[in-house]
């Protein structure tokens, strides 16, 4: 259907005219839903070269699709490009929206995702925290255990606390993210579950996990006491499982962000 409506709007209105442009846009989305990336890239950069001709760089429909080329160069792998996809987007979103607006808050939120996916642990809490203030500004404290774009950064914050040595921030993290997600969409939810999974998986012995002094987390495999091989396996198998669900998790974040 974006086909055939493409092609009337273009023999009607033209190829640049702000109606075919928006089709281009959509069709592009539809692509990258479909993981057609190279088809979505096409009509992404013909919908951005239409948008700054017409409007210029900072029109609200370049800025969207400029955001949409950055989340097209993370699901290809490509982080250089995402990041200066993002930044360009958030740099034009500030001035347009504001610091504080839910539109200018998710590009935020995707710097963090990309930089939690760089293990950039730093840097990515910086965003998570500057998105969750602004979500409470915006949107209200009462009203943020409520809203799905404050829920999706609370669960965020549970891998990076627990990868850089907070076990009981995490937990915080993830209990607040349970409570609204409960709320939300039940408590027999699958994203209910597997942050319970989380949690359970938490409280099973496991190797310390300790602060890193670099950008990479390194687990401890030194204990206070001198274990003995069965203590050292049961302890291997309890980090295991807590690295399988924060990563499990990713995976779920993930689906739920672009569906």
């Amino acid at each position: 259907m974006y086909l055939r409506s493409l092609r009337g709007k273009q023999k009607v209105w033209g190829l640049d005219h702000a109606k075919t442009l928006n089709t281009v846009h959509n069709l592009g989305t539809l692509y990258f839903q479909q993981e057609k990336w190279q088809e979505a890239g096409e009509m992404y950069s013909r919908a951005l070269r239409g948008y700054e001709k017409a409007w210029g760089s900072k029109s609200k429909s370049t800025l969207s699709v400029i955001n949409h080329l950055g989340e097209l160069h993370f699901r290809q792998g490509d982080m250089r490009g995402a990041e200066e996809m993002y930044l360009r987007a958030l740099d034009g979103r500030e001035e347009v929206y504001g610091l504080d607006h839910t539109v200018t808050l998710s590009t935020v939120t995707n710097l963090g995702i990309l930089y939690q996916e760089q293990r950039k642990f730093q840097e990515a809490e910086l965003m998570y925290s500057r998105a969750l203030r602004g979500y409470e500004k915006t949107v209200g404290v009462e009203l943020l255990h409520e809203y799905k774009p404050a829920l999706a950064v609370i669960e965020r914050f549970g891998p990076i606390f627990m990868l850089t040595g907070r076990p009981a921030e995490a937990r915080e993290m993830y209990t607040r993210a349970i409570d609204g997600l409960r709320l939300l969409y039940g408590p027999s939810s699958p994203y209910v579950r597997n942050l319970q999974n989380v949690l359970s998986s938490m409280r099973k012995p496991s190797v310390p996990i300790q602060q890193p002094s670099s950008e990479r987390p390194v687990i401890s495999s030194r204990a206070p006491k001198s274990p003995s091989s069965r203590e050292r396996q049961l302890d291997d198998r309890g980090a295991g499982k807590i690295r399988k669900s924060i990563h499990r998790l990713g995976i779920t974040l993930r689906r739920r962000k672009n569906s």
